[in-house]
């Protein structure tokens, strides 16, 4: 997983990656839930279609959080299902979003 430590909350996208492997699968959703901190709206998408290198079973895709409202530390949970239902483990990062 890569994303800034620190992000200002003026609405921009601010881009990051996460790897993957799922050699007896395919990929078809990654889920961004909220755990702690301010106000943010869980949500979830096709990672094929934003596939930064390698295919369906090992690859990185990428993905954008922007922020607005004063400054906070969010953390969030990123889970991936493949196409026979599996769930992957969760994994968590954070990141504070600055006041600009």
């Amino acid at each position: 997983m890569s994303f800034p430590d620190e992000t200002i909350a003026n609405g921009e996208k601010n881009s990051g990656t996460m790897s993957f492997s799922d050699p007896d699968g395919y990929i078809v959703r990654a889920y961004f839930d909220h755990v702690s901190g301010g106000n943010f709206t869980p949500f979830d998408f096709d990672p094929m279609g934003s596939l930064k290198k390698g295919d369906a079973c090992y690859g990185t895709f990428g993905f954008s959080i922007w922020c607005t409202g004063s400054t906070v530390y969010i953390e969030l949970e990123v889970t991936l299902k493949d196409q026979a239902g599996n769930m992957s483990n969760a994994e968590n990062f954070g990141f504070t979003c600055m006041e600009k």
